[in-house]
């Protein structure tokens, strides 16, 4: 377990297809801090509202995500913030890899203070309708959950910031 520290930032990252993007943005974000620490944080999700569409279209199968797949994701999210450290030649800061089941704003609020975070980064979801049914909006509940700065690394061109 990484000691809380002032400079240490906290990256929640979402799914695989969106990780490098965030790290890489995060990366940039803990050089602007001199950040001596990175946590980088996946909350294991159910996909409740897929498997409820799957449930009423006669699938009993639950989409779930492993534990192995979150690894790969944060695998993958480190393997970022260390090649852009390495591009810029700065020194990588100390990275900690999280796994953990729940509610994803209370979950991330959580390692957050655990680890004496001075800052969060995550990704804005896209735009679409499903997504805004099935997930709820992070920075909003992030908000409601933490005094903690909450950086929002947009997805797509014209996105939030």
């Amino acid at each position: 377990m990484t000691m809380p520290t002032a400079r240490s930032i906290l990256v929640g990252l979402e799914d695989h297809a969106t990780a490098g993007v965030v790290a890489t943005a995060a990366a940039h974000i803990a050089m602007d801090r001199d950040a001596t620490a990175v946590i980088l944080l996946h909350v294991i999700d159910t996909y409740m509202a897929a498997g409820g569409l799957l449930g009423m279209s006669g699938v009993a199968v639950p989409v779930i995500e492993t534990e192995d797949d979150g690894e790969a994701m944060l695998a993958l999210a480190e393997a970022a913030i260390r090649a852009e450290y390495a591009a810029l030649d700065r020194v990588v800061p100390s990275i900690t890899r999280t796994l953990r089941a729940g509610a994803p704003a209370a979950i991330i609020t959580q390692v957050a203070d655990e680890m004496g975070a001075a800052a969060i980064v995550v990704g804005a979801r896209r735009p679409h309708a499903f997504g805004r049914l099935a997930h709820p909006d992070i920075r909003a509940s992030l908000a409601r959950c933490t005094k903690v700065p909450v950086h929002v690394v947009p997805l797509q061109a014209g996105g939030p910031e």
